[in-house]
């Protein structure tokens, strides 16, 4: 499961432990969640705590491209219009 959205320490965090435990493997992605400081790192800590994955919105990307030739391809169909702010 990949995890997205606000309240890191509250609904990301709490979605992720539940889902751990049952059973399913959990990946957040930190810089597609959010809550005020210090409490985005309270909750990131805790999802690690409890045996998720903490990445980025580029890891994940790599993670489920794998390999070069997928990339170019991928690269070639979503061209450069990509949204504002968003890097891959």
């Amino acid at each position: 499961m990949v995890l997205v959205g606000v309240e890191t320490d509250v609904c990301i965090a709490r979605s992720a432990i539940e889902l751990l435990d049952a059973g399913y493997r959990v990946c957040a992605v930190e810089d597609a969640i959010a809550s005020l400081w210090p409490h985005h790192l309270a909750g990131l800590q805790r999802m690690k705590q409890a045996g998720g994955i903490v990445t980025n919105t580029t890891g994940l990307y790599y993670e489920w491209i794998r390999d070069v030739p997928t990339a170019i391809d991928i690269d070639a169909k979503i061209g450069l219009d990509l949204p504002a702010g968003l890097t891959l």
